[in-house]
């Protein structure tokens, strides 16, 4: 019996040996996924909503493509340093965690393709040293950090394609910085295609000295002054940038212009740098008979970020000459406006960068330094003057300094100097100044400062210092241009994000300079924390440029705007556009076609005070500029303005419409007159005819008379001063003569002898008034007798004192109270009262 119950015992311990026994690996493939070799992690097409557990630490190659992905965390790869492949494509992948791919020193390769991360921040790829290959395509990304690549100096590659980015800052493929001066990527391919970009910053391409492709097929491409540095480097670069070919069709997809209209279509290669010049908007001359001068027109100064840094440094100079004048020179160092392109040498285990640099120096000097620094420094303003490092000063750190001389230079006059400077690898072995004469002013210096710099690079493991970075969001649906009554209220985005965060800085039409938040004097400007400038209660003297700036001290953006003013009231004298007449009922097209660079924003001013930016109601604009208005009604009628408006200046066209009828529709007017003016009891119907028959012409007349009276109505002209007498009395006799025509040279006039009563004549009124009531009772009992005929005034006897009654005397008729003439009909041209009806 123990020898059988020891059997089964020893099985077990057998087996559990031969699992304890067992390789790692083999035991440490995580679950539902597949390990053929002990370096690789297959998991694809598992659902998997989360980064499985349990992945060896001596992994190469992940595959967790084509899962349900969600989100990462800071631990899913946390100790897989010999990882060289991650594959995290075709998931659903929303944000990134910062440092989450920290402890992959080893990854040479990232795909992150068709996920949805909308936003790439500065430490997402943070330790990613080795990285080559990044694949972040087709995704939703919008914004990409200027600091998500830096450190990164292994990478070569990188994925962007099909996304919805619409602005890039210039530091955005950098990788390796000193000083936030020296930018440099070593960046060889990159993919912006299928994205909704429509500019690209030109330093952008001057931090790039390696790369090879740039695929920019399938953005908006705005075609202006903005891309001409772009196309002078590709120039320069003919096969840098790529074109895709088309797998089903086999055609090239190159980039191409978007705008302006008359580049649209064009190949970005095609146009030439000289072709992308900017330009204020034109209305097409075969629209308008001459120009208008506009306030504002024409004032397209541009501002400049980087005049909104802080200086780079400091610099303090002492100088003398062979004459023994002597000069003191306290200046700050401006950023340079462009730089040489950087080189890296290994020298042992040190990286030297090495780098051609120019900058202003700006020097503030008293009235009694003039004299001996220009003794000094005016002799080089045509050459510079070339200093030597020679010894380590006392006062450290600064270097003293002798002019070099030599047989090509004319000027020698024997200078030295002691030199000062912050930051210190401004103290360069050769110096160069040249005094800039253009610039300086009895209060400032300005003296251009040259070196060829030679900087030792600290060591990769030593922390970077921070670099700060600014942009104001803008894309192709920003309004910069804005047109606005007198009186109204416009309001200007500025939306400046950067690290850290900038203040907003608003240069306004008048030069003057705010700063948010802001209210003015008159409050009529405000600009709130965020940025945003409202001007209210807009006068013509705020039409003009607005610059807004977004700056942190070492970086800074610029986004300029255009407010254009225009008066309510329109002068006569300013139409210069064509007098269009158009019938009710009909559709009306207003063409307002334009060239400009880039494209003009048109708004159309309409007679009843509106601005119209885009189609409302029965009225629709092109993207031509072209107003359309269907069914037009008599309230259409007036004055139209056309304005066109970029940052570079505004055209406008003003043009007068003038509302008819057709005959149909005045016939239907005339009939359905007539009805009213038999029903109403007010006599009229009697003179209505004679109007007719005495003044043939008097119809159209009248109907030239409404489209002028409509057209007054709806857009009221401001006369100048030598036309209000008569433009203002013709505005007002097409508004009477509309109602009064019909009773113009028939209605009586009156002499002061008919305002006096005649006691006989009264008396004999009221018998014939007895009498005629008697007949219209007689009449009334006899159902069948036909109607009695009204006799026209114009058939009446011409001699009054022969008639028989039938029509009343001028003083008859004048004495008939206010009361029966609006209590009685008109039977046989005598006036009755009602009551005899009854």
């Amino acid at each position: 019996m123990a020898g059988t119950r020891g059997g089964p015992a020893r099985c077990l311990a057998t087996l559990l040996a031969l699992c304890l026994a067992a390789p790692p690996a083999a035991t440490a493939c995580p679950r539902l996924c597949a390990c053929y070799v002990p370096t690789e992690v297959h998991c694809t097409f598992r659902y998997f909503t989360a980064v499985p557990p349990h992945i060896p630490p001596d992994v190469e190659r992940i595959n967790l493509g084509y899962n349900r992905l969600l989100q990462l965390t800071e631990t899913d790869f946390s100790g897989l340093e010999k990882l060289e492949l991650l594959m995290l494509h075709s998931n659903e992948i929303t944000t990134i965690p910062d440092r989450v791919f920290s402890d992959l020193y080893s990854l040479q390769v990232l795909k992150m393709s068709y996920n949805k991360v909308r936003v790439l921040q500065q430490d997402v790829f943070y330790g990613l040293k080795s990285l080559v290959r990044l694949h972040m395509d087709h995704n939703k990304v919008e914004f990409v950090n200027p600091n998500v690549f830096y450190g990164l100096t292994s990478l070569r590659l990188v994925h962007l394609e099909g996304n919805l980015l619409k602005q890039l800052h210039p530091d955005t493929f950098v990788t390796l910085r000193y000083s936030q001066i020296f930018k440099m990527s070593l960046v060889k391919h990159i993919y912006l295609s299928d994205n909704v970009l429509t500019s690209l910053p030109h330093e952008m391409f001057s931090y790039l000295p390696e790369l090879e492709s740039i695929y920019l097929h399938g953005n908006p491409w705005s075609c202006d002054c903005r891309l001409q540095r772009l196309a002078q480097w590709a120039q320069q670069r003919a096969d840098v940038i790529k074109c895709k070919k088309d797998r089903s069709s086999g055609a090239q997809q190159c980039p191409v212009c978007a705008s302006p209209k008359n580049q649209k279509g064009k190949s970005l290669a095609a146009v030439p740098a000289a072709g992308l010049a900017c330009g204020k908007p034109a209305i097409h001359g075969s629209l308008k008979s001459r120009n208008l001068t506009l306030p504002g027109d024409g004032d397209a100064s541009a501002v400049s970020p980087k005049d909104f840094v802080a200086p780079l440094g400091s610099v303090v100079l002492n100088m003398t000459d062979q004459a023994g004048s002597r000069g003191n020179l306290v200046c700050d160092i401006q950023r340079p406006k462009e730089l040489s392109p950087i080189s890296l040498d290994r020298d042992g285990n040190s990286t030297v960068l090495r780098a051609s640099f120019s900058a202003a120096l700006v020097c503030g000097i008293d009235y009694e330094q003039i004299q001996q620094l220009w003794g000094i420094l005016a002799l080089y303003s045509s050459s510079p003057l070339k200093l030597e490092r020679t010894v380590l000063a006392r006062n450290m750190p600064s270097y003293k300094y002798k002019q070099i001389h030599s047989e090509k230079d004319e000027l020698f006059t024997n200078i030295e100097a002691e030199l000062r400077a912050e930051p210190s690898w401004l103290m360069q072995s050769q110096v160069s100044l040249q005094l800039d004469r253009t610039a300086t002013t009895l209060s400032t210096l300005h003296i251009q400062y040259f070196t060829d710099a030679q900087i030792i690079l600290p060591s990769a493991d030593k922390k970077p210092l921070r670099n700060n970075w600014t942009i104001i969001s803008r894309d192709n649906q920003t309004q910069t241009e804005h047109t606005v009554l007198v009186g109204g209220t416009v309001q200007l985005e500025c939306r400046a994000t950067g690290d850290p965060a900038p203040a907003v800085e608003w240069i306004l039409a008048d030069g003057s300079k705010v700063r948010a938040p802001h209210v003015s004097e008159d409050g009529r400007i405000m600009v709130v924390e965020t940025g945003t400038l409202t001007l209210r209660m807009a006068d013509t003297f705020d039409t003009g440029l607005y610059h807004c700036i977004g700056t942190n001290g070492n970086d800074a953006d610029a986004l300029t705007f255009r407010i254009t003013v225009v008066d309510p009231d329109v002068e006569h004298s300013s139409v210069n556009g064509a007098h269009v007449s158009a019938s009710v009922g009909s559709t009306l097209d207003l063409p307002c076609t334009s060239t400009a660079v880039p494209d003009a924003a048109v708004s159309w001013v309409l007679p009843e005070h509106e601005i119209l930016h885009h189609s409302v109601r029965n009225k629709h604009v092109f993207d031509n500029g072209t107003l359309r208005i269907q069914g037009v009604t008599e309230r259409d009628g007036g004055y139209y303005r056309c304005v066109a408006a970029n940052q570079y200046g505004v055209d406008l066209l003003v043009l007068q419409v003038l509302v008819r009828e057709d005959e149909t529709t005045l016939q239907t007017k005339r009939v359905a007159a007539g009805e009213r003016d038999e029903g109403d009891g007010s006599g009229d119907v009697v003179l209505a005819p004679a109007v007719t028959q005495n003044h043939p012409a008097a119809a159209p007349e009248a109907s030239a008379a409404r489209e002028e009276s409509a057209a007054a109505s709806r857009g009221w002209v401001a006369p100048s001063a030598q036309q209000r007498n008569s433009y203002g009395r013709t505005a007002y006799r097409l508004y009477r003569d509309r109602s009064g025509r019909r009773f113009r040279g028939h209605r009586r006039q009156f002499g002061s002898s008919a305002r006096r009563v005649d006691p006989q004549r009264w008396a004999a009124l009221l018998e014939k008034t007895k009498r005629n009531s008697t007949l219209v009772e007689k009449q009334g009992e006899v159902a069948t007798k036909p109607p009695v005929e009204v006799r026209k005034l114009s058939e009446a006897p011409g001699d009054e004192e022969g008639a028989s009654g039938d029509v009343l005397s001028p003083e008859e008729e004048f004495m008939i109270p206010d009361h029966c003439r609006l209590n009685a009909v008109c039977v046989l041209g005598t006036y009755m009262p009602t009551a005899a009806f009854d």
